[in-house]
């Protein structure tokens, strides 16, 4: 067996294409949403490691729609279909380009004067550090009022917080990060922030040293290890707002439902009790999704 891992040979990719679109692979991403492809120049493995590989990928070559429509979908068929399949839509709508950029129009007088706004309170950001923050406020999506650059020059409106460069608080990765950041720059942080995210809320930060061995806090303290989950100040999940452009967000609530009252039942096992309060806890995000886009005078629910 390690023979085969070890045996790799650069072949023309005029042999390689018909031997790897010939095997039976298991799905890689490539495959998965239908791009049927080859590269220049990839080593190619032993024979008996072929039906384990999925075609290298490059989405500007070879498409066909007939592709996509054979390709199976390997989560698991729920009860009630929802209806909510984006990668559907996409496989229905798409239109595949590969012209260049010149029907791209140039920056209007708008643009142009909104960013010149924007630059100069980028420049009293890096002379003082932060512009702005405030330290008694956790971010969440309805923390913080509608936010404007100039709202007589903005088409497209949204801000974090509800002023440019005003940096929100983001305790639930961790308070201590959020104490020193603060500290940093001038601020103090808030007793009672401190106080809710040590005694009353866990945070990420905590969750991550409470499943450390001490084998993994002697090697993360020594340097040995380094770049661990606990010091990340930053998010790790992206929204997928396609959802809501094309379906709205009560068509999504209503999808959520439907899997708490037809998909999520069975035995309630950790997972499957886990994933209940998630989904219930993804319908509270949708409503304040509303709410937040109806303050900038959106209504996002259709």
């Amino acid at each position: 067996m390690l023979k085969s891992f070890l045996d790799v040979r650069v072949t023309p990719a005029s042999q390689r294409s018909s031997r790897l679109l010939s095997a039976a692979p298991r799905l890689g991403r490539c495959q998965r949403i239908g791009l049927r492809t080859i590269s220049q120049a990839v080593v190619a493995p032993a024979p008996d490691l072929l039906p384990s590989l999925a075609p290298p990928c490059n989405p500007l070559l070879d498409i066909h729609k007939s592709t996509i429509a054979t390709i199976p979908d390997p989560r698991p068929k729920p009860a009630v279909d929802v209806g909510i399949n984006v990668s559907k839509f996409v496989e229905d709508n798409y239109t595949p380009y590969d012209g260049d950029a010149s029907f791209l129009a140039s920056a209007t007088e708008r643009t142009t004067k909104l960013w010149s706004e924007l630059e100069h309170l980028i420049h009293k950001e890096l002379e003082k550090g932060v512009l702005d923050v405030d330290p008694s406020k956790p971010s969440t999506i309805t923390a913080f009022g509608p936010g404007y650059i100039d709202q007589a020059l903005e088409k497209i409106v949204g801000l974090q917080t509800d002023a440019p460069l005003k940096r929100a608080i983001k305790p639930q990765g961790g308070v201590g990060m959020v104490r020193s950041s603060l500290e940093a720059y001038g601020y103090t942080a808030d007793p009672h922030v401190e106080e809710l995210y040590t005694k009353i809320r866990k945070t990420h930060n905590q969750g991550v040293f409470d499943a450390y061995t001490a084998e993994m806090r002697a090697a993360r303290k020594s340097g040995i290890l380094s770049g661990l989950p606990d010091g990340y100040g930053r998010g790790r999940i992206i929204g997928d707002y396609r959802r809501v452009a094309l379906y709205g967000v009560d068509a999504l609530i209503k999808a959520k439902q439907m899997d708490l009252k037809v998909n999520l039942l069975g035995v309630m096992d950790e997972e499957r009790i886990r994933l209940r309060e998630e989904v219930n806890d993804q319908i509270r995000a949708l409503n304040e999704l509303k709410q937040m886009a109806a303050s900038y005078g959106h209504d996002v629910s259709k």
